[in-house]
């Protein structure tokens, strides 16, 4: 006990090192909040992405899906080009 009284004598005279210490306590805690609370916005963030993939995909899919297919070969193309300027059916 005597070891633990010395040093608690010696915070209690010294303002000094006290005050060191307690800012270096809340910086300590400070820090730790900050990163738990950066975990969590990126955690989120990586949700949002995701959803933000997954509706971007789907209105493609919708999209491509309401298009008529495309035809590979040139002469084909062109009809049906020539086809939808004169809205032909």
């Amino acid at each position: 006990m005597s070891v633990l009284g010395n040093i608690l004598g010696y915070f209690l005279q010294n303002k000094f090192a006290t005050a060191l210490s307690v800012a270096l306590l809340a910086f300590l805690i400070s820090t730790i909040l900050l990163a738990v609370r950066n975990n969590e916005v990126k955690s989120g963030l990586r949700g949002c992405q995701d959803e933000y993939e997954e509706s971007k995909i789907k209105s493609i899919s919708q999209e491509a899906a309401s298009k008529p297919k495309a035809y590979t070969d040139d002469a084909n193309r062109y009809v049906y080009e020539e086809m939808s300027r004169h809205d032909y059916k």
